[in-house]
């Protein structure tokens, strides 16, 4: 498979790294870009495949999917060390409209493959949740009880908007984010808050108006303000320039969007509220997701816009059962299956999305690995984590100096 990589690791090491991507290439994705950090310094940089003739190159942008949660996360804690904003107000406090129905059901939650309803649990059934209750730092650690997943998107957009790639792009989507805010202040809930952990792409969607409104702006200027800019993050927003010729797609949308997502947000629901929201629609090349690993891994002394109490806290676990654990907006190393492999610290923190991506960081070790594919390309039936935990077992065994668990 054509390869570009460049690397100071070791010759067989690097070899054995390649060899490992371009194995998973085309079968688990078409293309990916790989940038690994040590000890603050670039060891590796790979690219690997093609798609639509987009090939091998160090600079081709991808849909980040849920990574846009590292940067709401990042641009929600700059506001909170600013004092703007506690993370132990209410949701309520910033969006009304979430509160205006306080008390709401536990209801059926919603696969996002089918789009089928999913029965509501026993010990949950005839349960009522006061939405007054709910925190930003809820929002933050998934546990406010909100749904995981909705199809708002269905309810925003009679049909879906037109393609924003080639002749007749449209350049300025519009915004229905208020519109999907006052829908998620009419939905039930999957729990009641604090009860147990749902990860929750509506939270973030809150999350992500709450900071706009914070600052009085859009969302996509906020985490310019707050984290493209002090982090000098050139290679990364909302809505891309359709003239970029390193574009990946993602998926053929049969179901919705009738075509080629490509140059447009994948998430449904982020593409209907105008391509920007707090939990998808950035864009971004390895690079500046690495950029934005080391930022944390650095904090205090490096360039993060947070509060070293609250750097050092957002990284701690504050919400965990069997099989995961949670930090302030970041996943941790989960007690197992971990996506970060065996290799990595107990401490290592980071993030997945959807579309074939991921960030790890391992604090113990030094070590940023940022991995970008577009493994949706070929459908939603995908094998990513078998591939992810042989990924970072390969670098964390050589560079993370600890022996398998």
């Amino acid at each position: 498979m054509p390869a570009l990589v460049t690397s100071t690791l070791p010759d067989a090491i690097t070899q054995k790294l390649s060899d490992y991507v371009a194995k998973h290439t085309p079968h688990t994705f078409p293309a990916c870009d790989l940038v690994v950090l040590h000890r603050g310094e670039q060891v590796l940089q790979g690219a690997w495949g093609t798609c639509e003739g987009i090939a091998p190159e160090a600079d081709r942008r991808w849909d980040i999917a849920s990574l846009t949660k590292l940067f709401t996360t990042t641009c929600v804690l700059s506001l909170c060390s600013q004092g703007k904003l506690d993370l132990d107000s209410a949701v309520g406090d910033w969006l009304p409209a979430f509160v205006h129905q306080a008390l709401r059901p536990v209801e059926p939650g919603q696969n996002p493959h089918t789009l089928a309803r999913l029965p509501v649990p026993a010990d949950r059934q005839g349960m009522l949740v006061d939405a007054r209750e709910i925190t930003l730092r809820q929002l933050l650690t998934h546990t406010s009880g909100l749904q995981d997943w909705r199809a708002i998107f269905l309810a925003l957009a009679d049909s879906a908007p037109a393609p924003r790639r080639g002749e007749g792009a449209a350049a300025n989507p519009v915004s229905r984010v208020q519109e999907a805010v006052d829908w998620i202040g009419q939905c039930g809930f999957q729990d009641a808050p604090g009860r147990s952990i749902v990860y929750s792409d509506l939270g973030f969607i809150l999350l992500g108006e709450i900071a706009s409104r914070c600052m009085g702006k859009p969302l996509a200027q906020c985490i310019a303000d707050t984290v493209l800019a002090p982090l000098a993050l050139s290679h990364t927003g909302f809505n891309p320039s359709t003239a970029l010729p390193a574009l990946l797609p993602t998926e053929l949308d049969l179901r919705w969007r009738g075509r080629r997502v490509w140059g447009e947000v994948h998430d449904e629901n982020a593409c209907a509220m105008g391509g920007v929201s707090g939990h998808a629609g950035l864009f971004s090349n390895a690079r500046d997701v690495a950029q934005l690993g080391l930022a944390w891994l650095q904090a205090p002394e490096g360039p993060l816009p947070v509060s070293p109490a609250l750097a050092r806290e957002a990284v701690q676990v504050q919400a965990e059962n069997l099989t995961q654990q949670r930090g302030l907006g970041f996943m941790l190393k989960a007690p197992t299956q971990a996506s970060c492999g065996d290799f990595f610290s107990p401490q290592s923190f980071g993030h997945t999305g959807y579309t074939g991506t991921s960030l790890w960081v391992d604090p113990q070790a030094q070590l940023v690995v940022a991995c970008l594919s577009n493994a949706v390309y070929g459908g939603r039936d995908m094998k990513m984590q078998a591939f992810r935990q042989g990924l970072h077992d390969l670098i964390g065994s050589t560079l993370s100096n600890r022996s398998k668990d």
